[in-house]
């Protein structure tokens, strides 16, 4: 090229034209196809892409040296056919570059097209993922809504199980009669009751006549400091008592008539006094209501009860014996025996000893002890003479006597002649 650039000038000149020429050519091939991409994203194919800019760099470094180059032109001998075939090599190399470009640009085009049928695809894949989201969160909050009525259920459920267990509890303690024998056979002496032994105890007064209620009017001139507790007085015959080996006295259970009521309340403390057989008034103590319950006198039989002694008792409290007819009372009683009626049971513990009541109680000006010689007067005596004669005796565990359960029964001791 040298050699020809000095031996013929004007080749050279038309050589360089035709360089300058094909340059810009070139590059407006370039900056069409780059205008045909726009903004794409896509890169063309590298090895063609690097062979037009390595054709353009050697294209413009041989314009360059072309025009600068030193000393005149020489002359060189022009040949036609190495134009030509130089322009042939050059048509050849944009027709291999064109076919590139096109291939790339339909490449582009393809992967543009590919490029947004994805993003439609991926904007209806959101739109679904949008739509389960939202799903989900109803179905959660459906499933803790179920959740909290099922715990609501579970606790409403264990609660009616409790209730059911309570009632088949109640419902089986209904049926099973009730027998004072357990509380009375727990009958131990209590260390601070300071209660003395059955055998120590000693009647105060003796009242004839049906007036359980004498106590109380007695008690009335005690009241303050030495009676601190209500009254609680019933006979002997509505009492039943514990039986060896437990204690005889520190433990009782009252027996009333149901309709009558009760005369104690559970976990109150009473002073009790009891009327004997005889007609003699005890002070037993201070006993506390442990518990009230109901059964029928058949149900007491297994306590070792006399059934039709205890039914003519209750009959009695209902009505008086001799002032209604003898049908009313007989019914009452076989009723009472038959366990048509029932009755009323309160459990008494002792829990303390009221010394200053008892002491005045003897002390009392009206205070009579068992004698021999010493008769009731007035109404009183015809009573004592009547029970005299025909004396009625306890039922078997109501007030035993000589310390075997109950309160013993005081020999009358001999007054002064």
């Amino acid at each position: 090229m040298d050699a020809l650039v000095e031996d013929n000038p004007e080749l050279a000149l038309e050589m360089v034209k035709l360089l300058g020429n094909e340059l810009k050519a070139v590059r407006s091939q370039l900056r069409e196809l780059q205008g045909q991409r726009g903004s794409s994203t896509m890169s063309l194919d590298t090895g063609a892409v690097a062979e037009l800019r390595e054709r353009v760099r050697s294209l413009e470094s041989e314009n360059a040296r072309l025009a600068e180059g030193p000393g005149p032109l020489k002359q060189e001998p022009y040949d036609d056919n190495e134009v030509l075939r130089q322009k042939e090599k050059v048509i050849r190399n944009q027709a291999g570059f064109s076919e590139c470009l096109d291939k790339s640009y339909r490449d582009v085009q393809k992967m543009m097209q590919k490029n947004e049928r994805l993003e439609q695809d991926n904007a209806s894949l959101r739109q679904e993922l949008d739509s389960i989201k939202h799903c989900k969160g109803d179905t959660d909050r459906l499933n803790d809504a179920l959740l909290h009525q099922v715990s609501e259920l579970d606790a409403q459920i264990k609660a009616l199980e409790t209730r059911e267990r309570h009632l088949a509890a109640q419902v089986k303690s209904s049926r099973r009669q009730y027998t004072p024998s357990t509380f009375l056979a727990d009958s131990r002496r209590a260390n601070d009751a300071k209660q003395p032994i059955a055998d120590e105890l000693k009647p105060y007064e003796r009242r004839g006549g049906g007036d359980i209620q004498l106590s109380k009017v007695i008690c009335r001139r005690f009241s303050g400091s030495l009676c601190n507790h209500p009254v609680l007085a019933f006979g002997v015959d509505e009492i039943i008592w514990p039986k060896k080996p437990a204690d005889p006295i520190s433990r009782a259970v009252v027996i009333r008539p149901t309709h009558m009521g009760q005369d104690a309340g559970v976990d109150k403390n009473y002073e009790f006094f009891c009327h004997s057989a005889d007609k003699w008034w005890m002070y037993m103590g201070t006993f506390r209501c442990c518990a009230v319950a109901t059964t029928n006198v058949p149900a007491l039989l297994q306590d070792q009860v006399d059934a039709a002694q205890l039914s003519e008792v209750m009959a009695e409290r209902i009505v008086q014996k001799n002032t209604v007819p003898p049908m009313i009372f007989n019914n009452l009683r076989k009723m009472f025996r038959d366990g048509a009626l029932q009755v009323c049971c309160m459990e008494l513990k002792c829990v303390g000893f009221n010394h200053g009541l008892y002491d005045s109680l003897h002390n009392a000006p009206t205070a009579q002890l068992p004698n021999k010689a010493t008769e009731p007067q007035g109404a009183d005596s015809g009573a004592a003479n009547q029970a005299g004669k025909g004396k009625r005796k306890a039922p078997a565990g109501h007030m035993p006597q000589g310390g075997t359960g109950g309160p013993p029964q005081k020999k009358p001791k001999k007054g002064p002649k």
